[in-house]
C-alpha cells in the first residue's frame, strides 16, 4: 500500500491501526515551559514587577516599610468608608417624610382610636369610605396599595409624633397588628 508523501504523517507501522497509536500533541507556542520566563518580558532591574518603574526591591526596606505602611493606611480608611456606607444603606428610615406622613397617622388615629388593626383592614376601610379623612391622607401621601401603607407603618413605628405613637402588637398569620397609643405630652 502507498501513502502520500502529504498524508505520510499519518501512516502506521505495519501491524497497527490508526486508534492503537497515541496522538501526539505539539506544545503550545504561547506557554512556556514550567520555571521558564517567556522570552519576551522584561523586568527593569528597580522592579518587583515588569514594566513598573522606580519600584523599590526587598533590598530598599525604607521604602517598603514606608510604601506598605500608606498601602494599610488606604486600607483601614476605604474599610471605614465601606462600614459607613453599609451602615446608613442598611438602617431602618425611622420617622415620618413629610407632613402627609404625620396627617396619615393623625387619620388613623381618628378612625380607629386605640384598637388594633392591620395595615390590609386601615387600606380596604379608606376605599370603602367608612374613614374619609383616612382616604385623603392616604391620597396626600402617595400611598396607594396596602404594601406602601404597610411600609409607611413600619418607618413611623415607635416615633411620637403629635402626641401618638404606633406601636406593633403582634405579628400573625394575617399580617402586623398595629396600635395607635396616646402619649402624655410633659
Amino acid at each position: 500500500m502507498r501513502v502520500p508523501s502529504d498524508r505520510a504523517a499519518l501512516a502506521c507501522p505495519p501491524g497497527t491501526t490508526l486508534a492503537s497509536t497515541p496522538p501526539t500533541t505539539p506544545p503550545r507556542a504561547s506557554h512556556p515551559p514550567r520555571g521558564e520566563t517567556p522570552p519576551t518580558a522584561t523586568v527593569d532591574a528597580r522592579s518587583t514587577r515588569p514594566g513598573t518603574p522606580d519600584s523599590p526591591l526587598p533590598g530598599d526596606l525604607p521604602a517598603l516599610a514606608a510604601l506598605v505602611a500608606q498601602l494599610l493606611n488606604t486600607v483601614q480608611r476605604l474599610d471605614a468608608r465601606v462600614r459607613t456606607l453599609e451602615r446608613d444603606h442598611h438602617a431602618p428610615r425611622a420617622g415620618p417624610r413629610d407632613d402627609a406622613d404625620i396627617q396619615v397617622l393623625v387619620a388613623i388615629a381618628a378612625s380607629v382610636g386605640s384598637v388594633r388593626f392591620t395595615s390590609a383592614q386601615l387600606f380596604r376601610d379608606a376605599r370603602s369610605e367608612r374613614a374619609p379623612e383616612l382616604a385623603d391622607a392616604l391620597l396626600a401621601a402617595d400611598i396607594d396599595s396596602v404594601r406602601a401603607l404597610g411600609k409607611l407603618l413600619a418607618r413611623l413605628e415607635g416615633c411620637t409624633i403629635e402626641g401618638l405613637r404606633l406601636e406593633r402588637v403582634e405579628v400573625g398569620r394575617t399580617g402586623i397588628w398595629w396600635r395607635v397609643v396616646v402619649v402624655p405630652q410633659v
